[in-house]
């Protein structure tokens, strides 16, 4: 549980950093980058990078909540 729960912050943290970057390039504050998240994000490279992060991340957060992954062979 602990790692799902290092994973969950991890997306968070991705978002947040993308939020971060369209509301500096936008010279808008981080509450109205979230709009721009949907039309900004895909069409510049940085924008999917930062998609990219945040979808690793979240196939972390799956990864860490299968059982069999992470139990050990007896």
């Amino acid at each position: 549980m602990l790692a799902a729960g290092g994973a969950i912050v991890g997306v968070v943290g991705a978002f947040l950093a993308l939020v971060a970057i369209l509301a500096e390039g936008a010279g808008r504050n981080v509450y109205d980058a979230l709009a721009l998240v949907t039309d900004v994000a895909p069409d510049t490279r940085t924008g999917q990078l930062a998609l990219l992060r945040v979808a690793l991340t979240a196939a972390a957060v799956v990864a860490a909540l299968i059982p069999g992954v992470w139990r050990r062979a007896p």
